[in-house]
């Protein structure tokens, strides 16, 4: 036999292997990941663990700001107001976020939490953007007081539930 006659038999067997290659890989099983209820609830509770830490962290700063803005007023228009404000954005965010995998038995306060930070982070921002201090009587303080205690009372029972799947 010539090369020439082996070169279109080489080609036959190499394309027939290509074509095996490519059958092999495509008939491999794919391993489909379908996350359960349980293992969903642990992924939250684990979010929530360290997102709540953060937003305390978070709501010391902001007591702190506005204690330092009675005393100096003109705190409210620093870079260091303004990075309050942009954290409380972020953290609203990032809170209303994981909301959505929230089981049922926490759902209504985790959107009660969410909308308490996202009234406290209003406030700051409207502080911010007047430039002006409003912490005491009516305005951006009391927005500030009133998603701070909205917060406070719908974190309890999803704290409740992070303690148990720590």
């Amino acid at each position: 036999m010539s090369l020439v006659a082996l070169r279109p038999s080489f080609r036959t067997v190499l394309a027939a292997a290509a074509l095996a290659g490519v059958a092999l890989v495509t008939a491999a099983p794919s391993h489909a990941h379908a996350e359960t209820a349980a293992q969903r609830n642990r992924t939250y509770f684990q979010a929530m663990d360290g997102l709540t830490a953060s937003i305390d962290a978070w709501n010391a700063d902001v007591v702190t700001g506005i204690a330092a803005a009675q005393t100096k007023p003109e705190f409210v228009c620093s870079a260091d107001f303004a990075e309050l404000v942009r954290r409380g954005h972020g953290l609203a965010n990032d809170f209303e976020g994981t909301g959505l995998i929230a089981p049922t038995a926490v759902a209504g306060n985790h959107d009660g939490a969410a909308q308490g930070l996202r009234q406290q982070y209003e406030g700051l921002a409207a502080m911010a953007v007047d430039c002006s201090y409003g912490a005491t009587g009516t305005g951006p303080g009391t927005e500030i007081a009133t998603g701070q205690a909205a917060y406070a009372k719908a974190v309890r029972l999803i704290r409740y539930y992070t303690a148990r799947y720590r």
